[in-house]
């Protein structure tokens, strides 16, 4: 394999995203009004990869303390959709949302989710290979009490946290490093029904949406 082909080949691979550590205390708020939040990584660039259309702005940033792993995002929307459904599933899937997906190796076997509606409802699931929903699943350790939606004109702003000894436990965080997805749903209204469109910070080779494989994630490094 020539060297200009491995250079070429290694430009297509999203570089390591590094988490920077901060000791601070933190009111989970939805505000991230709190200095610690200029300190921390910031990701801006998704990609709306199944369609040609404007992205909407969607930005997220995260760092971690001593115990838990910390995460906002911003989303720019000018028509919020929740979805109201008595299944609570249902309803999050119907709904604008942004996820969070982690693995435990490149096989994807087992990962999980976790997926908050612009409504502050979430969902969780722990799948095997591809697809493979474990029932009745539930991240452990995270309740309404680790996140926060905050509302504004435009749009809609999430801020939460994850305890970094869940994520040991679940054996996605190995000496620093982790694989994470980061997605968002962006519903709008089409006629009489609502429309989706899929957003991701990776980029995709398939034809249709699906964040449940390997190229939606990227390897991420705390320091």
């Amino acid at each position: 394999m020539s060297i200009v082909f491995l250079i070429w080949l290694s430009g297509l691979q999203p570089s390591a995203f590094v988490i920077p550590r901060h000791q601070v205390k933190l009111v989970i708020d939805g505000k991230a009004k709190e200095s610690v939040w200029d300190k921390a990584k910031s990701f801006e660039e998704f990609l709306s990869p199944w369609d040609t259309l404007q992205v909407p702005a969607t930005s997220f940033k995260t760092f971690c303390d001593s115990s838990h792993l910390y995460f906002y995002f911003k989303i720019k929307d000018s028509q919020v959709i929740c979805y109201d459904h008595k299944d609570l599933a249902t309803a999050v899937e119907g709904s604008d949302r942004v996820e969070l997906f982690f693995a435990s190796n490149d096989s994807l076997s087992p990962y999980y989710g976790l997926e908050i509606d612009a409504c502050e409802r979430f969902i969780s699931f722990k799948a095997h290979g591809y697809r493979q929903f474990e029932e009745n699943w539930e991240f452990p350790k995270f309740g309404t009490e680790d996140f926060k939606i905050r509302g504004y004109r435009k749009g809609y702003a999430v801020e939460g946290r994850i305890q970094l000894k869940v994520l040991e436990e679940l054996d996605i965080l190995h000496n620093g490093s982790m694989l994470i997805g980061l997605h968002r749903a962006e519903y709008h209204r089409a006629g009489k029904s609502d429309k989706v469109r899929w957003l991701s910070w990776n980029n995709y080779t398939i034809d249709k949406p699906d964040f449940h494989i390997r190229e939606g994630f990227r390897m991420v490094q705390i320091k």
